[in-house]
C-alpha cells in the first residue's frame, strides 16, 4: 500500500472519526449504536502507535491563527491491518470548526479506518 494512500485514509478516518456525531456513520464510543458496529471490518490502514513528531502543531492562545494542518508522526507498533509502514504520517485540521485531533507527543494511539 502506497505512502500517499495510508496518509489519505488516516486523515479521512480521523476526520470522520471526529465528526461522527454529526454524520451518519457508526460510532463504537457512543454505547446506544455499539450494536451496529459489530459488523463493521476494516477497509483501511489500522495500527497502534506513538507520536514521535509534531510539524505545524495548534496554536493554543486565543484568537491564533489555526488555519492549515498538523502532521503527526506516528512510529508502528502494532500493525493490525498488515501494512508495512515502520512510520506513518497522519494529517488533522488545527482547530476551530474543522473536526481536528490534537494528538499528543509521547502518547500513543490505535487508529485505523472502517
Amino acid at each position: 500500500m502506497s505512502r500517499a494512500w495510508i496518509r489519505v485514509s488516516i486523515t479521512l478516518f480521523v476526520a470522520g472519526t471526529l465528526c461522527a456525531e454529526r454524520s451518519p456513520a457508526c460510532s463504537c464510543l457512543m454505547s446506544h449504536r455499539a450494536s451496529k458496529c459489530a459488523d463493521l471490518k476494516p477497509i483501511g490502514p489500522s495500527f497502534v502507535g506513538t507520536v514521535i513528531d509534531i510539524e505545524n502543531p495548534p496554536d493554543e492562545r486565543p484568537g491564533a491563527d489555526q488555519s492549515g494542518l498538523s502532521r503527526y508522526r506516528f512510529r508502528v507498533e502494532e500493525n493490525i491491518s498488515g501494512f508495512e509502514e515502520k512510520e506513518v504520517d497522519v494529517y488533522s485540521g488545527r482547530g476551530g470548526a474543522d473536526c481536528s485531533y490534537h494528538f499528543r507527543m509521547g502518547e500513543s494511539y490505535c487508529l485505523g479506518s472502517a
